[in-house]
């Protein structure tokens, strides 16, 4: 590790991959120290010595500020552990996240009905003429369609939307209610 002078006159701190590795157990008990949890100090760690890399490839590092490259790389990647922890740990997201490794097996159901019903649903929809026929048939009645379903329901949504087809198919169809649009605000007589 040692200082290399760029073209604008600043030290910049050259280091290997394996002289960035060596400082990792400085970053992990600066992460303990400002309480990360204990399993995911190692992904922090390894972030921090991926960016501190293409920082160093990048020459970014600047060590005008220390006497030795080893402090100068050692505080820069304190720097880039703390920005890090700060942004995961203000991220509502992640307080309660749940590895995939840590959430139980879950079996689902088996999609192969489902995929037969898709494939036989499109073959009947390229008949125009047996659709409608099933959908009659599957309707029913209008009363027994809505006995004990709340209003909010799926299937009312369904009766609203099927009606207002029927409406644009027979020509009843209306532009939807327009916004009034807002008035400009008066100003007083008098200045």
């Amino acid at each position: 590790m040692r200082y290399r002078i760029n073209l604008a006159g600043n030290r910049i701190v050259d280091a290997t991959p394996e002289e960035t590795r060596a400082l990792r157990p400085s970053i992990r008990a600066a992460l303990h120290r400002w309480r990360c949890p204990d399993g995911d100090i190692e992904d922090f760690c390894q972030d921090v010595e991926i960016i501190t890399w293409q920082a160093i490839v990048e020459q970014r590092v600047l060590g005008d500020r220390y006497n030795r490259p080893e402090d100068a790389l050692l505080g820069f990647m304190f720097q880039v552990a703390w920005n890090a922890w700060r942004n995961h740990s203000r991220k509502q997201s992640t307080w309660r996240e749940l590895l995939c490794n840590e959430m139980p097996d879950m079996v689902g159901p088996n999609p192969d009905a489902c995929l037969e019903a898709r494939d036989s649903l499109q073959r009947i929809a390229m008949h125009p003429d047996v659709a409608r026929i099933l959908l009659v048939v599957l309707d029913g009645p209008y009363p027994e369609r809505r006995e004990g379903l709340p209003k909010s329901t799926f299937w009312s949504r369904r009766e609203q939307a099927r009606k207002w087809a029927k409406d644009v198919d027979a020509g009843h169809w209306r532009e939807p209610p327009q916004p009034v649009p807002a008035t400009p605000w008066k100003r007083k007589g008098r200045r």
